[in-house]
């Protein structure tokens, strides 16, 4: 049960951050804001994956303790009302920013470089 937690949360940060880095390479501008928006919403089904796995009955923390010290050193990641509620509004709020941002920036010099920054961001959040 625990394995369906680390879904929602790779579901959320790993596309805008592929796209981040992948905005680094070669692409042309029109093709940046494809990639960004790609990833954005796909982000944006992370996080309501994340709300339909915390609503069908939610999972036990997940927690790592690297060093072993039990509780003193562990990171945990846990799903609850509060961390889904504001996930969604990050990816929304995220996936609108950029889609407007590809329509405001078409033609803009330094296009590719905000949409590989803006994606980074996002991942970020």
């Amino acid at each position: 049960m625990k394995a369906f937690l680390i879904i929602p949360f790779l579901g959320m940060l790993l596309p805008p951050l592929l796209a981040g880095v992948g905005l680094g390479l070669r692409r042309s501008a029109r093709g940046a804001g494809r990639l960004a928006t790609a990833a954005a919403g796909a982000s944006l089904l992370g996080a309501l994956l994340a709300a339909a796995v915390w609503a069908w009955g939610g999972v036990a923390p997940l927690r790592w303790a690297p060093w072993g010290g039990g509780d003193r050193f562990a990171f945990a990641l846990r799903l609850d009302l509060v961390s889904v509620v504001m996930a969604i509004l990050v990816a929304l709020v995220g996936a609108v920013v950029v889609r407007f941002s590809r329509a405001y920036l078409a033609g803009d010099a330094g296009e590719r470089r905000f949409f590989s920054g803006i994606s980074l961001t996002l991942s970020a959040v």
